[in-house]
């Protein structure tokens, strides 16, 4: 009979090492299509900037789905910048697990601050 895999099973599994601080990589997708350019700079060790604003809502949903699923796989971090700002800009960012960033240079980098 098949058992499910401990909770703990992959922790020890090497993983790409990162830089303690990565560079902000900004991205401004168009549309669902364009969500390499979030996927491999993330993938890469880069945090990434991402500004939803333009993107109708099913395609900024479709994007935040794709990212969470980038953090989890990666164990990174999402947070929603545009969140608690006066602001029309629907702005998130991904970081990689690790990662020496404040979220002021998140929000500086998206224009927030």
């Amino acid at each position: 009979m098949d058992r499910p895999a401990p909770r703990d099973y992959g922790r020890d599994a090497v993983r790409p090492s990162y830089r303690s601080t990565p560079h902000i990589v900004t991205a401004a997708p168009r549309n669902y299509n364009d969500a390499k350019e979030i996927g491999e700079p993330f993938r890469d060790g880069d945090a990434v900037v991402m500004d939803l604003t333009d993107l109708d809502t099913a395609d900024a949903k479709r994007i935040v789905d794709f990212a969470a699923g980038l953090c989890f796989a990666l164990r990174g971090s999402m947070h929603n910048l545009s969140r608690g700002v006066e602001t029309r800009k629907r702005m998130f960012a991904i970081v990689p697990e690790n990662a020496n960033l404040e979220k002021d240079d998140l929000k500086r980098a998206a224009g927030l601050r």
